[in-house]
């Protein structure tokens, strides 16, 4: 018993959620489904929860109507023996009222409008495509789906086999025209690649063109974090690395080396750089004792310590350098606080460690 039970309950609950039918609010700004998609999921709701009789179908589509879609209800009571349970008449009005209506005029427009946006992939694109050609080409004139012929036209076909003929190829060829929309409208990258290979059946088309934009967007990717093409000539090459080459002077070798760490860390290239002409060779800090915190391998100059205290440097003696406009204290600190150089701004400044 138990057991039947929680399975009635889980069947209710699939049921549920299977016809769980959206808002409709008449306004375009906040409508998540279209009238046509909202009459259709009624329809298979109906068929999943077994709604045998159309007041229920009715109930149902009536409940989910919101603001100016409560206000279209409202208007059914003005039509003289109108049947509020009959799903088949209520659908009728509803689709009149909110259904766009495809003239020659609107047709156009929504044929133009079958460009690919830049925020839109593949498969978005591909839905709005074949949105439109459904709602274009849901309700053809009879003179199209009629055959009209005389008997020996239709080859010892009846009128009704003539007619699954001639609705198969309307269909076909509507298939075509879309097939066509769709590979002219995709982004230009994309489009040429699958005008190479020129399938002509619209599935197809569209798998390829999900193909491609996979591997223009792994392209993409790669480049963005630092993987670079090669297919360039070798004088591009070239001049292209020399403009990236930095003149820094012969102290600032450690420093850009430093970022350099950063940089790959982060799969950022290096920056390139060669010592300026002239410049004055790089002390070695190696064995040398510091005069302010007596570790070894760096001067005082660099000292970390020294800076957060605000010391002054001092000579052999521990006398502090003379702070007197050209004297050595005031040219090393003129030193440490500016950096000439063409990436400034780059280089860790001293007296902040963090930067370091």
């Amino acid at each position: 018993m138990a057991a039947a039970l929680e399975q009635a309950l889980t069947q209710h609950d699939k049921v549920r959620r299977s016809t769980d039918i959206p808002l409709f609010y008449g306004r375009k700004e906040k409508d998540t489904i279209s009238p046509n998609q909202l009459v259709d999921r009624l329809d298979r709701a109906a068929r999943v929860a077994g709604w045998r009789d159309e007041e229920r179908i009715c109930d149902e589509f009536f409940l989910c109507l919101r603001e100016q879609a409560i206000a279209w209800s409202n208007t059914l009571f003005n039509i003289p023996g109108f049947d509020r349970t009959s799903w088949a008449d209520v659908k009728k009005e509803f689709l009149a009222a909110y259904t766009p209506k495809f003239t020659a005029r609107t047709l156009c427009t929504s044929f133009h409008d079958l460009k690919q946006h830049s925020n839109e992939n593949v498969q978005e694109f591909y839905n709005r495509v074949s949105e439109v050609f459904r709602d274009a080409f849901s309700v053809l004139p009879d003179h199209v789906t009629t055959h009209g012929g005389s008997v020996e036209e239709r080859q010892a076909l009846t009128e009704a086999q003539a007619q699954i003929i001639m609705k198969k190829g309307i269909t076909n060829m509507i298939l075509l025209m879309m097939n066509t929309m769709f590979t002219g409208g995709l982004k230009e990258e994309l489009r040429n690649k699958v005008l190479e290979q020129g399938p002509t059946r619209i599935q197809e088309t569209v798998n390829l063109a999900r193909e491609i934009e996979i591997i223009h967007k792994d392209k993409k990717e790669k480049t963005e974090k630092g993987h670079y093409v090669a297919a360039v000539s070798s004088e591009e090459a070239a001049a292209a690395a020399e403009d990236e080459i930095l003149e820094i002077e012969s102290e600032e070798v450690d420093s850009v080396r430093q970022i350099n760490v950063i940089r790959q860390r982060m799969n950022k290239p290096p920056i390139r750089y060669k010592v300026r002409p002239g410049s004055r060779p790089q002390m070695s800090t190696k064995n040398v004792t510091c005069r302010f915190c007596k570790l070894k391998n760096h001067m005082q100059r660099e000292c970390r310590k020294r800076i957060q205290a605000g010391a002054p440097m001092v000579d052999a003696t521990g006398r502090p350098f003379a702070a007197a406009p050209g004297g050595q204290y005031a040219r090393q600190q003129q030193h440490v606080n500016t950096v000439s150089s063409p990436y400034y701004g780059l280089l860790p400044q001293y007296g902040h460690p963090l930067n370091m």
